[in-house]
């Protein structure tokens, strides 16, 4: 035995870790478990060999209390005589084995994970053990991991969404991050997702648009003021940084539909911009648009006030426009139900924002779609709270924010 001799048998005993922790998970008892590990030869001089059992002796289970269990036997040789040589080593039980690897606490972890997986899919949790020496080299990001399967397990498609979009608890660079490792996980547990199996690009895999695709659709409100003559223009997302808006536009409204974006009303000095749903987070690139009174307008319903706080997030005085109890009711006979089965606590809503969002949660029709408004309605409200984002008497403060007059 060359080396270090308990860091040639620590190495030996490493490489059944996998096998090992996987039976363990599954619910199969592999202990005791022996480990044969390199003797070396017979004819080693009696010194050298008496330092290496010593060595392996005094790390032992029979003198730490845990650890590995020595198995020797007694060999011949015709310089040396009959010597005693390590044979192999023995672990009783996993905790003595995990001890000596110094993967107690590695373990712990796994197998907590392994639980909270299995909980939420079988399929994920065989995906899991098949998959278990990736993911132990990749254990910090599994519970992020979990989150993108519990978002799958809804029936939610992807198709047509930028990553951005994606209604997930996540950072959008993890998505970027690992995709490779991504596209296993969700080719494997969700097939259905796959729509272009020929591509290896990650996001066309799935039918999802690339910044290339994706295109926000900015319009004027007020006649008078003009994109170089043009009353709309599309900013591909990718030069969000180079587009400036006018000067003049002095309130911006963020839509969430196209619809809504189409037949806005005219108001002065007012710019409308649509970029569907969630994608209006990426408007954090577009230079100068914090300088403006920023208003946001989607759906009454559960995601909407979700878009809304992501972008508060970015520009935190942000305001909702035709958000609130009052709207919702006068319409609720055109409410249908909403996608949205589990919903996190929303604390960037202001307190009538709020209300509205709790009243939501307890009907079964809680969705009142944008397009869905009368237009007189919407002209009047629209100009109505456009117009007087300077009276301070007419907003509510907004959290976190002494300044930012949101309603």
């Amino acid at each position: 035995m060359l080396g270090n001799p308990l860091e040639l048998v620590r190495k030996k005993a490493s490489r059944r870790y996998i096998d090992i922790i996987r039976d363990s998970l599954s619910g199969k008892n592999t202990f005791p478990c022996t480990i044969s590990v390199p003797a070396g030869k017979a004819g080693t001089p009696f010194k050298e060999r008496k330092t290496q059992l010593e060595t392996l002796w005094d790390a032992s289970k029979e003198k730490k209390g845990k650890g590995f269990l020595l198995n020797l036997k007694q060999v011949r040789s015709r310089r040396e005589g009959t010597q005693t040589i390590l044979k192999s080593i023995t672990f009783e039980n996993i905790e003595d084995y995990l001890w000596f690897c110094g993967k107690s606490r590695e373990y712990e972890i796994i197998s907590r994970l392994n639980e909270q997986t299995r909980n939420i899919s079988a399929r994920a949790g065989e995906w899991f053990l098949l998959h278990l020496k990736n993911i132990v080299n990749r254990v910090e990001i599994w519970p992020d991991c979990l989150k993108i399967i519990v978002f799958f397990l809804k029936g939610k498609s992807v198709e047509g969404l930028h990553v951005r979009q994606l209604p997930i608890d996540i950072s959008t660079k993890f998505i970027e991050r690992n995709q490779h490792f991504l596209k296993s996980l969700i080719d494997d547990i969700f097939p259905e997702l796959l729509l272009h199996p020929e591509e290896q690009d990650f996001f066309l895999r799935y039918g999802m648009v690339k910044d290339t695709d994706l295109f926000f659709r900015v319009k004027s409100a007020d006649r008078s003021i003009r994109f170089l003559g043009l009353q709309q223009v599309a900013v591909p997302s990718v030069e969000l940084h180079l587009f400036k808006l006018p000067d003049r536009f002095t309130r911006i409204v963020i839509v969430e539909n196209k619809i809504a974006y189409l037949f806005f009303p005219e108001v002065p000095e007012t710019a409308v911009i649509w970029g569907s749903g969630n994608a209006a987070v990426l408007l954090e690139n577009m230079e100068g648009l914090g300088e403006r009174n920023l208003f946001y307008w989607g759906d009454i319903d559960p995601e909407g006030f979700q878009i809304l706080c992501r972008i508060r997030k970015i520009y935190p005085e942000t305001r909702s426009l035709m958000m609130d109890k009052k709207t919702f009711q006068l319409f609720r006979h055109l409410a249908v139900p909403s996608s949205l089965k589990t919903i996190p606590d929303l604390p960037l809503l202001t307190t009538e924002e709020k209300d509205c969002f709790q009243y939501l949660q307890t009907l079964d029709l809680n969705r009142l779609e944008q397009e869905k408004i009368d237009a007189e309605y919407i002209y009047n409200r629209a100009l109505q709270t456009v117009q007087a984002v300077l009276d301070a008497d007419y907003y509510t403060a907004a959290p976190g924010s002494s300044s930012s007059p949101l309603r």
